[in-house]
């Protein structure tokens, strides 16, 4: 069977500002219906036929401080997104890094497109937070109990502050 290699997913809440960073392909298939119409369509979507979005491929700048990075891995044209902060670049690792543990211990998450790809991502995750503390997993509860709310109101973690514990050896 063929591989997907269109099914890529990026942090794509970095700015709601209409400037989301995604692949191409992975935004929708729309040759056979016109959804631009639909009440129920996502805004994204709409946003995609308003030309209100920029498509990266490989590596970028979405805004000043905000980077996109190629690490592949779990799916092909995987993106991490490096934000600068007071405390130094964070990382944010999506599926690059489900949890901590997979970047800390070199153990792919089970569902993988390439695990040489991902290894590779693995150092680069490293390379650009320039610090174990400043890389974020996609996945892992665990940064909800080591970073501090945003607000009361949503669950949203400041992840521009230091966690309450590090995992630097």
């Amino acid at each position: 069977m063929p591989a997907i290699s269109t099914a890529s997913r990026t942090p794509a809440s970095i700015s709601r500002s209409a400037r989301w960073p995604t692949r191409r392909g992975a935004a929708c298939a729309t040759d056979c219906c016109d959804i631009r119409s639909r009440s129920s369509t996502s805004p994204r979507v709409r946003h995609v036929y308003g030309e209100r979005v920029n498509f990266y491929s490989g590596d970028g700048e979405v805004a000043p401080g905000v980077t996109l990075h190629r690490v592949g891995g779990h799916s092909d044209g995987l993106q991490v997104v490096r934000v600068e902060t007071a405390r130094g670049p964070v990382v944010l690792a999506s599926d690059a890094a489900h949890y901590y543990a997979n970047l800390q211990r070199r153990s792919p998450f089970p569902i993988v497109y390439n695990v040489g790809d991902m290894a590779v991502g693995w150092e680069t995750i490293e390379r650009l937070a320039g610090h174990p503390d400043r890389f974020i997993p996609g996945h892992d509860p665990i940064v909800t109990e080591i970073y501090p709310r945003a607000s009361d109101k949503v669950d949203v973690w400041a992840l521009h502050l230091p966690p309450s514990r590090s995992f630097a050896k």
